[in-house]
């Protein structure tokens, strides 16, 4: 948990808009959600 929110803390400050960090974000958290459901079943 504390690495995700290191990540989005890394995104808010290396981006320049609200609008690229968003694009960002989303991508961050699907590369999230994709590793979380593919750990749900492998194990």
């Amino acid at each position: 948990m504390e690495n995700i929110i290191s990540k989005i803390a890394e995104l808010l400050k290396d981006t320049k808009s609200l609008i690229d960090f968003e694009e960002q974000f989303k991508i961050f958290m699907q590369e999230v959600f994709t590793q979380l459901v593919g750990d749900v079943f492998v194990n």
